[in-house]
């Protein structure tokens, strides 16, 4: 039987470690990252990008992967400078990696 608390599952078993429930990507993170420093809610940037709020959340959480197709909208509809252009896209390829 496991209980949820804090995001973390514990189990009963002491001799098993806590485990996270999400396992953050680094490509999550900078997706998210980027929403937050425009200050746009998950329903903003799904508008922007053409997907549903749920399919951000999922991205961020690291639960579904991004295609390249939407990489490129990424970068596109945000406008991103080099350095932040680079970072996504090295974030991405770490993310396929795994």
């Amino acid at each position: 039987m496991e209980i949820r608390k804090d995001k973390f599952v514990r189990t009963l078993n002491p001799q098993k470690p806590i485990k996270p429930i999400y396992k953050l990507t680094p490509f999550g993170i900078a997706l998210r990252d980027i929403r937050i420093s425009r200050k746009e809610l998950i329903y903003d940037m799904s508008l922007k990008l053409g997907t549903k709020p749920s399919d951000i959340t999922s991205i961020e959480l690291g639960e579904i992967k991004v295609s390249r197709k939407m990489l490129k909208k990424i970068i596109k509809e945000y406008n991103l400078q080099d350095n932040e252009k680079q970072y996504i896209i090295k974030t991405y390829i770490q993310s396929i990696k795994k």
